[in-house]
């Protein structure tokens, strides 16, 4: 990470773009989309049940009633701030030392791909407001670089479904 000071013409030291989002593309879904899960869970439970498995079926059952409850239960509202110290997420920070590389897509909506250093999720996709992506890039680019980074594919899909 290049020190501070030679930032102090572009950069101020509280530079900080901060924006929140209600999760990740929540759709509401109608009672039905309910019923079919319960209902799906039942039915396997009640065939696991059939076949002496009623361990397993116990935990279809539970399963199938944290799914309902949590898609119920909507999206929390995250806050993002980019700043000379780094990249935070909610509560965690991720400090520019620990990141590698950012890439910015506009398609149909800025999103924001870091890569980290983290051998366990390396790769953070953060929504960015319509209007702050140029900003945002600015700040970055005094501390990665940016290449041509494609979304996951486990996030491509997890917002196809609306999950």
């Amino acid at each position: 990470m290049p020190p501070i000071r030679s930032l102090e013409n572009t950069l101020d030291r509280n530079t900080v773009i901060s924006w929140h989002t209600n999760g990740v593309g929540h759709t509401s879904r109608p009672a039905g989309w309910y019923v079919g899960i319960i209902g799906s869970a039942s039915i396997a439970a009640l065939m696991s049940a059939y076949f002496g498995n009623f361990l397993f079926a116990i935990l279809l059952i539970l399963s199938g009633l944290v799914l309902a409850l949590l898609s119920a239960r909507g999206p929390d509202t995250v806050q993002y701030n980019v700043s000379v110290r780094g990249v935070q997420i909610g509560d965690q920070l991720h400090p520019y030392h620990n990141l590698t590389s950012f890439c910015i897509h506009e398609r149909d909506e800025p999103l924001l791909v870091l890569h980290s250093k983290r051998a366990f999720m390396p790769v953070f996709t953060i929504p960015l407001p319509p209007d702050a992506h140029e900003h945002v890039r600015h700040v970055l680019l005094h501390f990665l670089i940016e290449e041509n980074h494609e979304i996951p594919y486990s996030d491509q899909m997890a917002r196809a479904l609306g999950l």
